[in-house]
């Protein structure tokens, strides 16, 4: 083979040709140490945590359980500070929360962000309230869809899935401190009926998962301007955002330690917590739980 030779530039000689072999070698060697965690083949871990993280670990844990039935799990949903409490007297081998600690004795990681989506029907002209505005609503300042510049007087119907653990821990955590419930108007629906409803009444304002960013038949509303995608979840740039935490012990066995890494790194759990509207920074693919729900 023959290599021309352009003014100023100069011909690959042994030199550059062994450092070629070795960028090669060391890619090789970081992929294999970049390989997919794997699970712990045996054993028993207790987690605890918060309804809406129990949740969303719920339906992964079910799957692995029936396809791993020498990895026993035990799922208690506690109250945050509780769930602490079992962690710092050894009743749990880790727990997933939504404030962090810092604690030197413990590794903490975050698992990922989960968020509250507003939709509307498409006849709502309103595409964009604030963080503000949003908080006044629930707070019953705001209760007309005029406030809000949709030029019609018709109260808001706040609507919310029934059982939905994530956005309810959400939107507690955004009402004032003289408030402990949402407004009298909420209402709490099933999937099959909040979408119909949704599109057909202009009046409805539905907090959904994140899940619903995939439909094309109702409008997602922009809180601060800022639309709830992958990245702005996962950056805290969209404001209706909880991130959950994974706490264990720095002397925790090392079944516990694997599972964790597979859990906050391996594809097949990123994939599986996706489904149930946790977002991380890894590439979410069409179809969350193929992998995991063999029914």
């Amino acid at each position: 083979m023959t290599i021309s030779k352009q003014a100023g530039e100069t011909v690959p000689g042994r030199t550059a040709f062994l450092f070629v072999i070795f960028a090669l070698v060391f890619q090789c060697a970081t992929t294999a140490v970049r390989a997919e965690p794997a699970l712990p083949a045996s054993g028993r871990l207790l987690i605890a945590g918060p309804g809406q993280a129990i949740s969303i670990l719920y339906p992964l844990i079910s799957a692995l359980s029936a396809d791993n039935p020498a990895l026993q799990f035990s799922l208690a949903t506690e109250l945050e500070e509780a769930a602490w409490a079992k962690l710092n007297d050894k009743l749990s081998d880790m727990i997933i929360v939504s404030k962090r600690q810092e604690r030197n004795d413990c590794v903490i990681r975050r698992l990922g962000s989960i968020a509250a989506v507003l939709a509307v029907s498409e006849k709502n002209p309103v595409s964009n309230i604030s963080g503000e505005q949003f908080r006044n609503i629930l707070g019953g300042s705001i209760s007309s869809w005029k406030q809000l510049g949709a030029g019609y007087a018709s109260p808001i119907k706040l609507a919310l899935l029934a059982n939905d653990k994530c956005r309810l821990a959400i939107l507690h955590s955004l009402l004032p401190r003289d408030l402990t419930k949402l407004p009298a108007t909420t209402i709490l629906s099933s999937p099959g009926f909040l979408l119909p409803l949704l599109q057909e009444d202009a009046a409805v304002l539905a907090i959904m998962p994140t899940t619903i960013l995939k439909s094309t038949e109702i409008k997602i509303l922009s809180i601060d301007g800022v639309y709830p995608g992958t990245e702005s979840i996962v950056r805290g740039e969209y404001k209706l955002t909880q991130d959950l935490y994974l706490v264990y012990p720095e002397s925790a066995a090392d079944g516990t330690k694997n599972f964790a890494d597979w859990l906050c790194e391996s594809d097949l759990a990123t994939t599986a917590l996706a489904a149930q509207g946790l977002m991380r920074t890894k590439d979410i693919p069409e179809d969350p739980l193929k992998k995991v729900d063999k029914k």
